[in-house]
């Protein structure tokens, strides 16, 4: 059963509730700057489980996640997609610092991109060009408008 807050107290059972009187007496300061969230923003957009308050990170390192309080998560998100390797992974930073001290953003026309595309398109012979978009959501317009030029569908 999976903890929503439309479900009454009796509907959890006493280990959920225990469980989540638990996080929040080890969540003060998650607690607090939930709070601070609500009367500056919006809407909290991310959230994995319906939970008393957000959970905040304040650092990651490889598969753990540490919040606020110093409480330790494995993390079982992956960022939502890009963190195949882990939070962090070293070769991974050991690759970007030195580009960040050359080029702090990448908005401009860079070196870097070409040479991925050229990898991409020596590890399978069915890639002829290469397109990098900025959202999945741009990715999937993209596809769209392709999938339309090669059937000739309007819609």
């Amino acid at each position: 059963m999976s903890i929503t807050s439309k479900q009454t107290e009796p509907e959890l059972g006493i280990k959920s509730l225990a469980v989540r009187s638990k996080l929040i007496d080890r969540t003060n300061k998650c607690e607090e700057m939930a709070r601070r969230g609500q009367a500056a923003l919006a809407q909290e957009v991310v959230q994995t489980v319906d939970l008393p308050h957000q959970i905040y990170i304040d650092s990651a390192e490889g598969p753990y996640l540490t919040d606020l309080d110093g409480n330790q998560y494995i993390d079982l998100t992956g960022g939502f997609g890009p963190n195949v390797l882990g939070n962090r992974p070293e070769p991974v930073q050991a690759a970007i610092d030195p580009q960040i001290k050359k080029v702090g953003t990448m908005e401009f026309q860079m070196v870097y991109k070409h040479k991925l595309a050229e990898l991409i398109k020596e590890s399978s012979a069915a890639v002829d060009e290469v397109m990098f978009c900025n959202s999945g959501s741009e990715a999937t317009m993209f596809a769209f408008r392709a999938a339309r030029a090669v059937t000739g569908k309007k819609w």
